[in-house]
Order: structure tokens, then C-alpha cells, then sequence
């Protein structure tokens, strides 16, 4: 698999950050940094273990933190690079969310709302079977369709070993927004062009398409009959009903 060709090395733009949770109340004052910190939970992945912020420090991603007004939580600002390990920035194994392919849309649609997510891993048993975007759920839906309909049953992975720069490069060149990182054929993890987003790359190297309503990046699809225009989840949620898929468009 090739790397992108702006090369590993270079920082991605912008930073990420981390907010952590202060365990216990009226540490930190003026001149006690370093105690705020010991006192500061966090987990830097979704799924990651958690740990003191204290460790921060010692990583040479770190670039700097904040402490919320009220020293109750501490935002922890990290710098990426493009050689950085896929499995030390994706969401792992213990923090992803399968369906079983006949699973309803609707079902389906309700767990990744409830969870915050945008994409289902497709599985019956330990077979992975394909990936489903919530993008995909949009209606209208068929009488009798499931997840299995609508899955993406090609599914690109890539192995633990991969970098950043790897990841791009498929997620740019399949047009795609989720890959799983496995290791030995064993599921790891997911990386999601949200986390590089996050992470701070930049958006002309993400290729994800721009909804025409709000200029979201996020989740964006066609218009079920204006294939011509895209709307990301929430604009189709908050504008549109089914009856008004048909409707959109027509008139004077």
C-alpha cells in the first residue's frame, strides 16, 4: 500500500484536543500545575484506556492544555503527524458498534443515533460482513429492507502496522470514510475521516463532499431525486420529511 505523496513526516494542520475530567475538586490552584494534571482523567481514543493527563507531558505529541474556568475539566491540545500509527488515533475494538445484517434501517438508524456515530460495522458472529454509514439509512425505505441491502459489502482494512498517510490514501482513492485496522485477521479498530478531521487534516486531502444547505462535510449524501445535490444528515433530519423528498425542487 502507497503513502499519499506530500510524504509521512510533515505535522497535520491544526490540533486536537482532549477534554479530561478532574477527579477530585479544589486542585490545580495557582502554581499547581503539575497537581491539576495528576488529577485529570482521560482517555486520548474512543475505547482507549483511561489515564492521568500527567502522562501527557511525556508524549511528544503534546502541545499544550487548558483548564476550564472552574477546574473541573482540562482540555489536552495534541499535534498529529502523517507517519503516526492508525491504531494510536482510531476507535478501538472495545468502543465500536456492529448490527446484524437483518437488522431494520430504522433499528439501525436509532443505535448509531444513540451511540453519537456515523457508521455500523456490518457482523453475524465474528464474521465481518460489510459497513454501513448512517448517510446510507437516509430514507425512504423499501417494505421488508434491512441493513444487509445497504451495507457497503466491500470492505477496504488496513492492517495495524499502517500509518496516517496510509489511511488517507485509501479513504481518498476509494472514496470512503471508514476503514477497519485489523492485525492477523483480528478486528482492532476503525479510522474515520472524522478522527483525521480532527486531528487536523486538511480538508482538500479528506475528498468527502460539502452539503449544500450548511457547508457540513459530515455525513454528506445525494438527494434521493436531485442526484445533482447533496445534503448532510442533519439538514436532511431537520428540513426534510419523506413527502418532502418528492417535493423539493418542483414548482415555478
Amino acid at each position: 500500500m502507497s503513502a499519499i505523496r506530500i510524504g509521512a513526516g510533515p505535522s497535520l494542520n491544526g490540533v486536537r484536543e482532549v477534554d479530561g475530567r478532574v477527579a477530585c475538586r479544589g486542585v490545580g490552584g495557582v502554581g499547581r500545575a503539575r497537581e491539576l494534571l495528576e488529577a485529570t482523567r482521560l482517555r486520548c481514543q474512543k475505547g482507549g484506556e483511561l489515564h492521568d493527563a500527567i502522562e501527557c507531558l511525556d508524549c511528544e505529541r503534546f502541545v499544550n492544555y487548558k483548564p476550564s474556568r472552574n477546574r473541573r475539566t482540562v482540555t489536552i491540545r495534541c499535534q498529529w503527524r502523517f507517519d503516526d500509527p492508525v491504531t494510536d488515533l482510531m476507535t478501538t475494538s472495545a468502543a465500536l458498534v456492529g448490527v446484524d445484517p437483518g437488522t431494520t434501517i430504522a433499528a439501525a438508524d436509532e443505535l448509531a443515533r444513540r451511540h453519537g456515530i456515523r457508521h455500523l460495522l456490518v457482523a453475524r458472529e465474528d464474521d465481518l460482513m460489510g459497513v454501513v454509514c448512517r448517510c446510507d439509512l437516509v430514507p425512504p425505505v423499501l417494505e421488508g429492507e434491512t441493513v444487509g441491502d445497504r451495507m457497503s459489502p466491500e470492505v477496504w482494512v488496513l492492517p495495524a502496522t499502517a500509518n496516517l498517510a496510509d489511511a488517507v490514501d485509501v479513504m481518498t482513492s476509494h472514496e470512503i470514510g471508514c476503514v477497519p485496522v485489523v492485525d492477523s485477521g483480528t478486528l482492532r479498530g476503525v479510522l474515520t475521516r472524522g478522527d483525521l478531521r480532527r486531528a487536523g487534516l486538511p480538508e482538500a486531502l479528506l475528498g468527502a463532499h460539502r452539503c449544500e444547505a450548511c457547508g457540513s462535510h459530515h455525513g454528506v449524501r445525494p438527494h434521493p431525486s436531485l442526484e445533482a445535490i447533496e445534503f448532510c444528515l442533519d439538514c436532511f433530519d431537520q428540513a426534510f420529511t419523506v413527502a418532502d423528498y418528492e417535493e423539493l425542487g418542483v414548482g415555478d
